[in-house]
């Protein structure tokens, strides 16, 4: 099992086209090895997933400013997704 810092909008892609059961797209951004320790991403589109990403921050900020609401739901949620998959192994 592999966790890496995901940025928001990868994860928020990822999580809606899971959701409306389009299909992810193995060779592009759904499931495309990211930098650094994202390169495990692809792992998150395995059945079963060997991967979740875990947000950090946006594209287009260097990390969150502070911990809103919305931030820490959305945290929160990645953390369940990630206890979901390890007790599936």
């Amino acid at each position: 099992m592999f966790v890496f810092f995901e940025n928001e909008e990868s994860y928020d892609e990822y999580n809606r086209k899971k959701e409306m059961r389009e299909g992810l797209d193995l060779t592009g951004v759904d499931c495309a090895a990211g930098e650094f320790e994202a390169v495990v991403r692809l792992k998150r589109c395995l059945k079963p997933p060997k991967a979740v990403g875990v947000l950090i921050g946006t594209t287009f900020i260097n990390g969150y400013d502070s911990l809103t609401d919305e931030v820490r739901d959305k945290i929160n949620l990645a953390i369940v997704k990630l206890r979901q998959i390890v007790v599936f192994w």
